[in-house]
């Protein structure tokens, strides 16, 4: 990494340097933060909890009047992708639901999920409106 004269790295060589060292999934920051006193929407919400795995992402919990109940999603089935966005462990790198919701979702908060249906087994693209309210943890 290169030196300045106040023995502190230039900012383009900090972000190079990070660039090498971690090559995972970035969730994209507010370029515009909410100025005190004010408040902004919340990030989208799906209303689902699961587990991570190499295929996706596999649902344990279905939060009853949410997106995904809605959307007729169920304990069991398995979401594979957000808008085309793989979602699961990828290349040993945990990427997110909620990170894909935030990044690919439309302005009005619509996604196309494709999911594996826990009865058939048959890939299903489903399509959500999320909601900006609740909190999304997932394991």
């Amino acid at each position: 990494m290169t030196q300045t004269s106040s023995g502190d790295a230039g900012p383009a060589e900090v972000k190079t340097q990070v660039a090498k060292q971690w090559d995972g999934f970035v969730e994209p920051k507010n370029p515009r933060p909410n100025r005190p006193g004010t408040h902004g929407p919340g990030p989208w919400y799906l209303g689902v909890y699961g587990s991570y795995t190499s295929t996706g992402m596999l649902l344990t919990e279905v939060y009853p009047q949410t997106a995904a109940a809605r959307a007729g999603l169920q304990v069991g089935d398995r979401i594979l992708t957000v808008n085309g966005h793989q979602i699961g462990v990828v290349n040993g790198y945990r990427i997110p639901i909620d990170a894909a919701l935030q990044r690919y979702a439309t302005r009005s908060g619509h996604v196309r999920l494709l999911v594996q249906d826990r009865n058939t087994m048959r890939l299903v693209n489903t399509d959500a409106r999320l909601t900006r309210s609740g909190v999304h943890t997932i394991d």
